[in-house]
């Protein structure tokens, strides 16, 4: 069986994965929160396990790994991240918060780590751990020369083909409805195809407005001023 493996610079194993566990929720390593790479990725991991939907390969690693190596960078425990993604449903909030602990770091800081955690596994101490890792999945040095492009190639993303280390502008796709017409139905099937991530317009909403329309509570135009902004 075909496996993929996420490491820790330590050279700790993070977790073994069959292919069919690939959910295009997860993102790439590659995709950046900011000015930092996988730091979304460690966010989607506590998402998906929060509403159940991460498979049971990946749980028994949540904050080991490069999950591990992001605490440590940021100088805070894993269950602080866990509580703070569950409280924010926003990537930029949670990574305001952990600037807050930690301080706001530099532009070369940011570099480091996205040097770092990119080449991992490229003529460094994780090398041969590479190699063996992507000898047993059946991947050539070439189509997985680091652990993240061995992450990529495990979860049938090319590197090579889509240029994931170079930054690229978001698109969006934004779909419109009448409450009730499938709007999420058809934007989860939609993400899902793509490899895209899909997100809720209700969860821009503030906790009060969220409540009013639960209980079918008409909201005002005041009321709509922080989800419009």
């Amino acid at each position: 069986m075909t496996r993929l493996f996420e490491v820790a610079g330590d050279g700790e194993t993070a977790c073994l994965v069959s292919p069919m566990s690939y959910l295009p929720a997860l993102r790439s390593p590659y995709a950046r929160v900011g000015r930092l790479v996988y730091i979304g990725r460690m966010f989607d991991k506590i998402r998906l396990h929060a509403r159940g939907r991460l498979p049971a390969d990946y749980q028994p690693w949540l904050g080991h790994g490069f999950d591990a190596r992001a605490c440590a960078w940021w100088g805070v425990t894993y269950d602080a991240i866990v509580q703070q993604v569950h409280q924010t449903p926003h990537d930029e909030e949670a990574l305001t918060w952990l600037e807050q602990q930690h301080g706001r770091p530099t532009d070369e800081a940011c570099e480091i780590w996205n040097g770092f955690m990119r080449t991992r596994g490229w003529r460094d101490e994780a090398t041969a751990l590479l190699a063996r890792r992507r000898a047993e999945a059946g991947f050539s040095a070439e189509e997985a020369p680091t652990f993240f492009d061995l992450i990529e190639a495990e979860e049938a993303r090319s590197p090579l083909r889509h240029q994931s280390w170079q930054s690229h502008p978001p698109r969006v796709l934004l779909l419109c409805g009448v409450a009730g017409c499938g709007k999420t139905t058809v934007g989860e099937h939609l993400a899902g195809a793509l490899g895209w991530r899909f997100v809720d317009a209700d969860n821009f909403h503030p906790t009060g407005n969220r409540t009013k329309m639960s209980r079918g509570e008409a909201l005002t135009e005041a009321d709509r001023l922080p989800w419009i902004e």
